[in-house]
Order: C-alpha cells, then structure tokens, then sequence
C-alpha cells in the first residue's frame, strides 16, 4: 500500500499522527469507496506497530468515516444518495 504517509514524529502522539493523516486521506478521496484497509498494511505504511492505527480506525468509525468489520479490518463506506 504505497500512499505516501509520513512516519509520526513531533510533539504529537502517534496516535493522534495516524489519525490525522488518515482522516485527511479519507477528507481528500485517497481511498476509494469500499476499499478495504487492513490494520496490517496500515502499520507497515506509517512505520508504526498496530495499536496507533487501530485507536485511529476506531475513532474514525465512531465519527462515522469508516466502517469497521467484525475481522477487524476497516472499509471506506459508499455514500450513496439519500
């Protein structure tokens, strides 16, 4: 998954670093709808272990920005028109 995150560095958590970048991804339609993000290559992407990016994906999936799957994989929702 070559999508050209920074690693996390700074006065931030990393946390908070992969989230950030990972909700401007999402803001700017770098993934598109219904493709699926695994925790996995996620991590290896921001040069991070899983945890960082699994608190990321929950946060964005409690903002409604992702979905969430019960393997633990994350999905990038289709809108649709209401």
């Amino acid at each position: 998954m070559a999508l050209g995150f920074e690693p996390v560095s700074g006065r931030i958590t990393v946390q908070d670093g992969v989230y950030q970048q990972l909700r401007h991804a999402l803001m700017v339609g770098s993934f598109d709808p219904g493709q699926v993000l695994t925790i996995a290559a996620l991590a290896e992407a921001f040069g991070t272990s899983n945890m960082p990016v699994r608190e990321a994906l929950r946060r964005l999936a409690a903002e409604n920005a992702l979905e969430i799957s019960q393997n633990g994989s994350a999905c990038v929702p289709v809108v649709t028109r209401a």
